[in-house]
């Protein structure tokens, strides 16, 4: 299982998922499909409520690199772990650069995959709003979640749904609080060394969560700790939203002697410094 991580609007990432024997892609979170919006905020062809969100502490580089052909990453573009599948090392403290805004259809082109299936967590336009040119640009292409409010929906999912892509599964988790209708990913790969993912859209993020807007604390609780909190140690996390610096800066902040986001805090700050290549397996 390959992970093409895409980060596109102002702290937005989508991610594009390869099966490689059977060259089947899945894509998650489709906010823009071929081009970058100018400026955030933009929101032609959206649809569902809209809503506001604060604006990040943090800005990401704009645009869509081609990021670590094999990486895993706990997203960040500012604190990146990336995974070296099948070796147990890492790659830490990563920084994505500014360069060429690929697209996510640029890279299904050179990538040589099949789009298949869009897989979306939540409704709202900076997740969803891709889904219809898409559909329009690939006949035929899927579009699944589990909120009728989802652009383009072509089927509902329900909590603990198992789909299949070539040998990579997926386990849908209901996990409602940001939204009523949030739902996480859980894909892992058969006979394959490399640890499971879960795509988690805007219901868990590195040091924090989603705005709860449509749920109840105990629904978000649940979510968060019986739901995502029970998955394997070992599962790699793709969030919705680079909030990385601002979610730690704030926990330090609340609990200043917390010797845990300490080292969190420093371990991201780090990593604002360090570059990661572009293209290329890791070795």
């Amino acid at each position: 299982m390959k992970v093409k991580v895409i980060p596109v609007l102002e702290d937005n990432y989508m991610y594009l998922v390869i099966e490689e024997h059977t060259r089947e892609a899945v894509a998650v979170d489709v906010a823009v499909p071929k081009r970058v919006r100018a400026a955030f905020g933009r929101r032609e062809h959206s649809c569902g409520p809209r809503h506001r969100r604060p604006r990040p502490s943090v800005r990401t580089p704009r645009g869509s690199p081609d990021y670590a052909a094999e990486a895993h990453p706990l997203p960040g573009a500012l604190c990146t772990r990336a995974w070296r599948p099948n070796t147990g090392s890492h790659l830490d403290h990563l920084h994505l650069p500014n360069s060429h805004p690929f697209q996510l259809l640029e890279i299904v082109g050179r990538e040589g995959v099949s789009l298949t299936t869009v897989l979306t967590t939540h409704h709202h336009w900076d997740h969803a709003q891709g889904n219809t040119e898409l559909v329009r640009l690939l006949p035929g292409l899927v579009v699944l979640g589990a909120d009728e409010r989802i652009c383009a929906l072509t089927r509902r999912l329900a909590h603990g749904e198992e789909l299949r892509f070539g040998a990579i599964h997926v386990r849908c988790l209901l996990t409602p609080g940001h939204t009523s209708g949030h739902m996480s990913y859980f894909l892992w790969e058969d006979e394959c060394l490399d640890p499971p993912a879960v795509f988690s859209g805007d219901a868990l993020s590195v040091a924090g969560c989603g705005s709860r807007l449509e749920t109840t604390a105990q629904q978000m609780y649940h979510s968060l700790v019986e739901t995502l909190g029970t998955l394997p140690p070992e599962t790699k996390v793709f969030c919705g939203h680079e909030h990385t610096l601002g979610n730690l800066e704030f926990a330090q902040k609340v609990e200043p002697c917390n010797n845990h986001v300490k080292a969190k805090l420093s371990w991201a700050k780090r990593g604002a410094c360090v570059q990661v290549h572009r293209e290329g397996r890791p070795s």
